[in-house]
């Protein structure tokens, strides 16, 4: 799988290269700790990362080579992809579109990335934003109530494993197409003078690898979870799970993430769904 945009790096000692590759990339410059194994995919348009990352992915397989791990970055994305298939705009050069695809290592550890990729990003979003940012089961990431953010998770069955790929999209600017929308904000409106996009990038790649270096290391990502949730015990919410609108008030999450929600017929546990504005 070739690496995007790789270069000569000038006199002395060249650069790793998926160092390389990252700062050729619009200047994205490369994350500390990054994982060696990982390949680098940077492209500057695509239909969606997740997409492109299942293509590749196809084409490994075509070619019987075996599945590996490796980052989608793009500048723009035509048709990124939210929950429930909706359209996650994605304008050129006003955020982070990025897919990492991960050869999981052992069976189980798939259902940890709902809870620790949103935790990952929230926590490393809270570094900047003053602890503002906060989750909406069950993996949007809102500022003081406004969308920065989202995350789109795919597990694969690839030659007998699973590969999972964590797909997760942050607003660094509004562009015209996005600034139209409600309740949606971005880095640059929260803090006025915003981290530029290449160093806010590598910050956000560099929390979701230190998290997936965590996997199946404990269940410390649970308390965090629910500790960053926007919702409160009490709070009325209605889900939508499916073609049905379920209407109660907040329980809280089970052992595994799954919300509660105490209905008029009883408490529900709800694995998948979204909570409605």
């Amino acid at each position: 799988m070739a690496r995007g945009g790789e270069r000569n790096a000038g006199p002395g000692a060249p650069p790793p290269p998926r160092a390389r590759g990252l700062a050729a990339f619009a200047g994205f410059p490369a994350a500390a700790g990054w994982p060696r194994a990982t390949d680098l995919v940077a492209v500057s348009a695509v239909d969606s990362t997740n997409s492109l990352a299942r293509r590749l992915l196809e084409r490994l397989d075509r070619e019987e080579e075996p599945a590996r791990d490796f980052l989608v970055l793009a500048l723009r994305q035509s048709a990124g992809r939210g929950r429930s298939g909706r359209r996650w705009e994605s304008p050129a050069g006003a955020g982070l579109y990025a897919t990492r695809a991960l050869l999981l290592p052992a069976a189980g550890l798939a259902a940890e990335l709902p809870l620790r990729i949103p935790v990952a990003l929230c926590e490393a979003l809270n570094e900047l934003l003053g602890g503002r940012c906060r989750i909406k089961w069950p993996n949007d990431l809102l500022v003081d109530g406004r969308k920065i953010g989202g995350i789109l998770i795919e597990v694969l069955r690839v030659a007998g494993s699973e590969m999972a790929l964590i797909g997760f999209g942050l607003n660094h600017s509004l562009a015209a197409e996005v600034r139209r929308l409600p309740a949606t904000t971005s880095l640059q409106d929260e803090m006025g003078s915003s981290l530029p996009l290449p160093l806010f990038s590598a910050r956000m790649v560099a929390a979701v690898e230190r998290e997936l270096g965590r996997l199946g290391g404990g269940s410390d990502h649970l308390p965090r979870f629910a500790g960053l949730l926007v919702h409160r015990p009490g709070d009325a919410l209605h889900v939508r799970v499916g073609e049905e609108t379920l209407e109660g008030r907040f329980a809280g999450l089970d052992e595994r993430g799954f919300l509660r929600l105490e209905t008029a017929g009883g408490e529900r546990w709800i694995a998948s769904g979204e909570v409605l504005e």
